[in-house]
């Protein structure tokens, strides 16, 4: 298996960050909020490679997510989940990284009334896919403008824990990483998706990971956590980063780096 690299580390970074490759970079999109907060104090958009802060503008959601299509950001995320009816919300962003249309809920009422938290939106053969996670399990639902979305698909969890996703669409196969709490340790799981997110395969091993069955898992003076993972690919190559440390005190933020396309990425775990 080729090595993810590790590029560097922040300590107390962002705690939700979502990666996006747009206008021949990488942008670094970091929903700030305290770590015991429900709602998010601000969106900062940053150059992933050189670190410089783009914009800073606030934002009502307490975690987040993008997905670039026709040169326009949209941006998604989840209202304070304090609040009795939380909803999953959508904006765009404009030239200036500011947001450019007025925040809309997209998602009430998530299924069996739990709470919404972190989301994920690929584009896929029928349009867009987007994971939601939700107080009891990983949910979907589709749209084909990314204004209008119905529930669809199966479920994730339910009776174990899971948190943090991502959802990528690649040679006609939905690929989901999120958080799993192995008793000790919390680490990226992979799992796919060949029938459009009804039924899930894990990660098998394919005797390359000594570590075990994860896509990251917590390496030394990592503490016990790899979570809030995102990965894109640019320029023929994956760049990614993610939390380490302990899940309540400490927040390591890490960037990592693979030599190969996404495609190239997955083969190695399925």
């Amino acid at each position: 298996m080729t090595t993810i690299a590790a590029i560097s580390k922040q300590t107390y970074g962002p705690l939700e960050c979502e990666l996006i490759s747009f206008n021949g970079t990488i942008l670094q999109l970091e929903f700030v909020r305290n770590w015991n907060g429900t709602q998010a104090t601000s969106l900062r958009v940053s150059d992933y490679f050189t670190g410089v802060l783009l914009a800073e503008n606030p934002w009502p959601g307490g975690m987040g997510c993008a997905i670039v299509k026709n040169g326009v950001i949209h941006i998604f995320g989840s209202t304070s989940w304090a609040a009795v009816d939380n909803k999953v919300i959508h904006s765009t962003l404009d030239v200036n990284y500011a947001p450019s249309t007025p925040v809309n809920a997209i998602l009430t009422n998530a299924p069996g009334y739990y709470k919404f938290y972190n989301t994920s939106v690929t584009e896929d053969a029928n349009g867009y896919t987007m994971i939601v996670e939700t107080s009891m399990a990983i949910w979907f639902a589709r749209s084909t403008d990314l204004n209008t979305w119905t529930f669809s698909g199966g479920q994730i969890g339910g009776n174990y824990y899971v948190g943090s996703p991502t959802i990528n669409y690649v040679n006609g196969v939905h690929f989901i990483t999120y958080l799993k709490n192995t008793g000790g340790n919390f680490v990226t799981q992979a799992v796919k998706s060949t029938d459009n997110c009804f039924t899930f395969t894990e990660f098998n091993g394919k005797g390359v990971n000594p570590a075990g069955s994860y896509l990251l898992s917590p390496g030394v003076r990592e503490g016990n956590n790899t979570s809030d993972a995102s990965f894109v690919e640019h320029n023929g190559c994956v760049y990614g980063c993610y939390l380490n440390g302990n899940q309540a005190t400490l927040a390591e933020f890490r960037k990592f780096s693979y030599p190969g396309t996404m495609a190239q990425l997955y083969s190695e775990f399925f």
